[in-house]
């Protein structure tokens, strides 16, 4: 590995804050070249527009209409959980016990689906 002397180093650094400071100049020259809008502040005359304010009726607030009642789960939902982890636990249970895996690995995995 090549070893520097001091000199090398102080120049170096000299250089490299000299690179940072012509990037810094290009930097400036070129956000007065093209502004940014957003950047410029609020203009005076802009305004946010107005929110527009209802009108007065003699009829009561229309109700919300009630929401959708859900669908009742079926049968399937409650074996195959929508879950997609509890999704796969089953399966895997399945299949540990069909290989005669340690049994307390299999009710951990039960437990776990419940």
């Amino acid at each position: 590995m090549t070893e520097y002397s001091y000199n090398d180093l102080m120049q170096m650094q000299e250089q490299a804050i000299r690179r940072v400071r012509e990037m810094q100049e290009r930097a400036r020259m070129t956000v007065r070249e093209n502004p940014i809008p957003e950047l410029d502040g609020p203009k005076p005359e802009e305004k946010p527009p107005e929110k527009p304010k209802p009108e007065r009726t003699s009829q009561k607030r229309e109700e919300k209409p009630e929401p959708p009642e859900k669908p009742r789960p079926k049968k399937q939902d409650k074996v195959f959980p929508h879950d997609s982890d509890k999704a796969i636990l089953l399966p895997l249970i399945l299949l540990l016990s069909e290989e005669n895996a340690d049994k307390m690995l299999i009710f951990a995995l039960l437990y776990i689906l419940a």
